[in-house]
């Protein structure tokens, strides 16, 4: 043995075989490993860990093998497994946002032409209501509708009083003389009374009372001391207007109006102008989007272009995402408040639910709330040709990107089937929370199955099986 050590090539040889070792140029029996492990200086054994980080083949960082988990595992973890595809993606920038009434549409107000005293109110804040719904009842008190409506009281009373002379002239009349000249200026006087009560109508109606009630004053003779306030019919046409082109306009909503707030109560004293409460019509809101001077530009373009846009509203986790829609106008000057220029995108609201409560009244509840918040998603770069995974499928190991590609198999332990999941480096081009770009010019092919989510967990798994080779894991 002494012998040994003295040849002058022995020595040599052993620490290359040390050093091929160290950087996995050299397999070796495993009697030999510990003794030649020793021998690695640690610079060296630092320097073959990392030449082994990635190969062409595109194994994961490290020496990490495939993990074998079973079908049972992969449910108990919740594992999706899917295809990756050669795709286009855009990323977006997003512009925070709120949702907003339609000035003159969504936010509405009743008020009264009469004077007088409210007697009654019939609904209340939070019901829904339809065209013409009596909302207040008002004792009249007011000295120019009281006197136009005795003006016309007293020109139908006139009318009636020659109607009756000249049925009593009429036989005479026809013989000529003083009667038939009495006969023509009669009805002169009655033509003009006509005229009269016909002008009186017309006051009336512009004074807030209905038809039926200027017809009631000619029937019953009396005047009106009580006036019914309703909600107008026709209030918001423009409303059901298509805020797009070629888009046909929504049908009507017969109970889309809910009352918001009451100004007035019974004993309130009110005159012509008074609002008496707010009117609320939600089946068409806006999204208010805040966009700062620089972005301007970029949003008149999308304008132009009809490009449209996505919405998200409530908990960035667990946003609500609307249908894509376009922007349809955008400020021209600047908001006092924010800096910022506002643009709008249009939002039809969704009802929730109706329910009907004491009285018969019914409440409605909507999907969309005016304070909402959210935000825009607008379109920036596209990415194009490469493969598009959920920011899940993705890990990150030591520097590197991974994903794990599923390779089918039996597992021979027991009986169970089982699925291998490889992990493999991958080059991240554009990540974002919710989707990842991955380089389609590297190990992954398309039609490869990954694990779509749960990435992070199944390295965990991979590097407690110390990262052997076909380590295997089991549901407990």
């Amino acid at each position: 043995m002494r012998q040994i050590w003295k040849n002058r090539w022995f020595l040599p040889t052993v620490l290359g075989l040390a050093v091929g070792y160290g950087l996995g140029l050299v397999s070796v029996p495993e009697s030999l490993r510990a003794v030649l492990s020793s021998m690695v200086p640690p610079e060296v054994a630092a320097a073959g860990s990392g030449s082994h980080a990635s190969d062409s083949s595109g194994t994961a960082a490290g020496g990490l093998g495939p993990l074998a988990l079973s079908r049972a595992a992969q449910r108990s973890l919740g594992l999706k497994i899917g295809k990756v595809r050669m795709a286009d993606y855009t990323t977006h920038w997003k512009v925070p946002a709120t949702v907003q009434e339609r000035p003159a549409v969504s936010n509405l107000h009743v008020t009264t032409r009469f004077e007088g005293v409210v007697s009654r109110v019939l609904a209340v804040p939070g019901q829904a209501l339809r065209e013409d719904q009596a909302l207040f009842e008002i004792e009249l008190t007011g000295d120019s509708l009281a006197a136009a409506q005795a003006a016309l009281l007293d020109a139908v009373q006139q009318i009636a009083i020659l109607d009756s002379e000249i049925k009593r002239l009429a036989p005479v009349a026809r013989q000529g003389g003083i009667a038939a000249k009495n006969m023509k200026q009669l009805e002169y006087e009655r033509r003009r009374l006509e005229a009269q009560r016909e002008t009186k109508h017309q006051e009336l109606s512009i004074r807030g009372l209905k038809p039926d009630q200027v017809r009631q004053i000619e029937t019953d003779r009396k005047l009106v001391t009580t006036a019914t306030v309703s909600l107008p019919r026709g209030f918001t046409e423009v409303s059901r207007l298509p805020l797009e082109n070629n888009v046909k306009s929504r049908p009507a909503d017969e109970w889309g109006y809910t009352l918001e707030q009451l100004h007035v109560t019974p004993g309130s004293m009110v005159k012509p102008g008074e609002s008496l409460c707010d009117i609320a019509f939600h089946t068409d809101l806006y999204v208010v989007g805040h966009a700062f001077e620089g972005d301007v530009e970029k949003i008149r373009k999308l304008m132009s272009e009809k490009v449209k846009v996505r919405v998200e509203l409530g908990d960035d986790d667990d946003p609500i995402r609307l249908n894509p829609q376009p922007i349809i106008h955008l400020d021209n000057h600047v908001d006092p408040k924010t800096q910022t220029f506002r643009f709008y995108v249009p939002l039809r609201n969704e009802k929730s639910e109706d329910v009907t409560g004491p009285g018969g009244r019914k409440f409605r509840s909507w999907k969309y709330r005016p304070g909402q918040r959210g935000h825009i998603d607008i379109p920036s770069e596209t990415f194009r040709g490469n493969f598009v995974v959920p920011s899940a499928a993705v890990v990150d190991q030591a520097g590197e990107s991974l994903v794990f590609c599923v390779r089918s198999g039996t597992n021979t332990g027991d009986a169970s089937d089982h699925d291998d999941f490889e992990p493999v480096v991958v080059r991240l081009v554009h990540r974002d929370r919710r989707n990842a770009v991955v380089s389609s010019k590297g190990a992954l092919r398309p039609g490869d199955r990954i694990a779509l989510n749960n990435a992070y967990q199944l390295l965990l798994a991979v590097r407690s099986a110390g990262g052997a080779p076909h380590a295997h894991s089991h549901p407990h």
